[in-house]
């Protein structure tokens, strides 16, 4: 089934199954705006601000693209009701942000029918082009894919769906080289059957071109009798394309699959890795990094657990560059959305969750933000909380070109049952200054960033300084390897940084330089 919605405010799609006749809006949302709260994060992310965005019932924040004037577009999903089969009962949301968070706009595109946004795009010409889903029948309980592209203020210009007779879910929409479009989920064209006491799935990923009026050029589909999950999806050099998700050989035991086609969407390769051998396993989102390689974030053992955070680098032939893994047994990591920073290496974000996972209502989740370096070493984590909220998990992020981040996902009030659309945004890393009437609140330890690691600062004495790194155990005496550097306290005035080889501390000092 494809249907298309011409440009005008009141659009009507049949929904298949008993002729379901529902109107598709585009209405203005209602959401409650938090007031800021700013929170102080260790180094090198410094102050953050938080603001939620929500009704009465659950609202999510799922994708963000951040804007030149420091603002974003926000995508999610508002009142929703709580599982109701296979739809995702709700509002699909958009929230046009400024760099405060402050509400510009929003609008929700799905008045009438049950719907979510989940990935948005800013688009060559004017405006964003947006992905998700939409009811395609209440009496069939399945939902279609759902394109649709907004100018800058947000009315609706054109949308489409794509489905069949099953349960058809959007996740990843990416521009291409052409001025068309290229999307990313999952077509369902059955219920799940039962085979020998095994419950399997018939669920195929599938892969939508389009040209740049989001009508469809060609469509494939590519599964092998069980249930495959198409999450994301970019375009490579050479034109054709690399995707990732789940494949499900039965409803507990999921890999990672990862699969390279050619621009006609002809398979050239395809990989798996079953991180978790009987354990839930999956990706949730790639990219294409500046070194010529593909990087997947996901999460390992989603069933049992205990979940562990799971960044996956190959090159663009599918083999293996490294696999590492975040987390440990007392708590549960994961990762959904992963970015290549402005240094080169890797930001990811999730959330981070302790308790009993058996117990409903016992686990705590937490924001979490990880740094490596383009080898997948951790640079440094931090876990976001605070009382004003009951639980946070970041569903996506970007990086801001002036410095800082931005980040989305979903956050429960202290005061509320449900849980908001949550915006952050972290201060780029200051400057540190020290100067004679400073100095003296450093005298335990500072801790400043180099791009790659966070350092302390310690001062010894008056005149003995040592810099521990945060890999290492013991600090560096930097007067024992310099014996000839002498300087006081009073002297410093600018921690400037490290140098490439991260032994040798530069300190502007009120009479001379000196490197130690």
């Amino acid at each position: 089934m494809m249907c298309s919605l011409t440009r005008r405010t009141l659009c009507a799609v049949v929904a298949i199954g008993i002729g379901v006749l529902a109107m598709v809006i585009c209405s203005i949302g209602a959401s409650k705006v938090s007031d800021p709260v700013v929170i102080t994060l260790s180094a090198p992310l410094g102050n953050a601000t938080l603001r939620t965005y929500g009704e009465e019932l659950e609202d999510f924040g799922y994708d963000l693209v951040a804007l030149k004037d420091g603002g974003a577009l926000m995508v999610g999903q508002a009142n929703n009701t709580g599982p109701d089969g296979r739809i995702f009962p709700g509002d699909a949301r958009a929230l046009r942000l400024d760099a405060e968070g402050n509400v510009l706009w929003e609008h929700d595109y799905n008045s009438g029918i049950d719907g979510l946004l989940y990935s948005p795009i800013q688009v060559s010409d004017v405006g964003f082009v947006i992905l998700g889903s939409v009811v395609g029948s209440y009496v069939r309980n399945e939902d279609d894919l759902y394109l649709l592209k907004i100018g800058e203020g947000g009315d609706l210009i054109w949308s489409h769906t794509f489905g069949g007779p099953g349960d058809d879910v959007g996740k990843m929409v990416r521009q291409t080289s052409d001025g068309g479009f290229i999307v990313v989920g999952t077509r369902a064209d059955d219920y799940p059957s039962y085979r020998n006491g095994i419950h399997l799935y018939q669920n195929d990923l599938i892969l939508i071109k389009t040209d740049g009026e989001g009508n469809e050029v060609w469509s494939r589909t590519y599964g092998e009798g069980m249930l495959y999950l198409g999450w994301g999806v970019e375009q490579t050099p050479d034109g054709g394309y690399v995707l990732t998700g789940w494949e499900a050989k039965t409803i507990d035991d999921r890999d990672v699959f990862l699969l390279k086609t050619n621009e006609a969407g002809e398979v050239e390769w395809s990989r798996r890795w079953d991180l978790d051998p009987g354990e839930r396993d999956g990706a949730f989102d790639l990219i294409l990094t500046s070194d010529g390689c593909i990087l997947v974030c996901g999460i390992q053992s989603m069933n049992v657990g205990p979940r562990q955070a799971v960044l996956l680098k190959v090159d663009m032939n599918g083999n293996e560059v490294w696999l590492k893994r975040f987390g440990g047994e007392d708590v549960h990591t994961g990762f959904w959305d992963v970015m290549e920073d402005r240094d080169g290496g890797y930001i990811a974000c999730g959330d981070l969750s302790s308790g009993n996972f058996e117990v409903r209502g016992s686990c705590s989740s937490k924001g979490l933000i990880l740094k490596t370096d383009r080898n997948g070493e951790l640079l440094w984590q931090q876990v976001v909380s605070t009382p004003e909220y009951t639980s946070m998990m970041f569903s996506s992020a970007a990086v801001l070109p002036e410095g800082g981040y931005l980040f989305v996902g979903r956050a429960t009030p202290a005061s509320a049952a449900h849980s908001d659309m949550l915006w952050m945004k972290t201060e780029p890393a200051a400057t540190r200054v020290i100067t004679p009437e400073t100095i003296a609140s450093l005298s335990e330890a500072s801790q400043f960033y180099d791009g790659m690691h966070v350092f302390k600062l310690v001062f010894l004495s008056d005149t003995r300084l040592a810099v521990a790194d945060s890999e290492r155990s013991a600090p560096w005496n930097l007067e024992a390897e310099q014996p000839s550097v002498e300087f006081t306290r009073s002297e410093i005035r600018r921690v400037i940084g490290i140098s490439p080889d991260r032994t040798l501390l530069a300190i502007y000092t009120s009479s001379r330089d000196l490197e130690i």
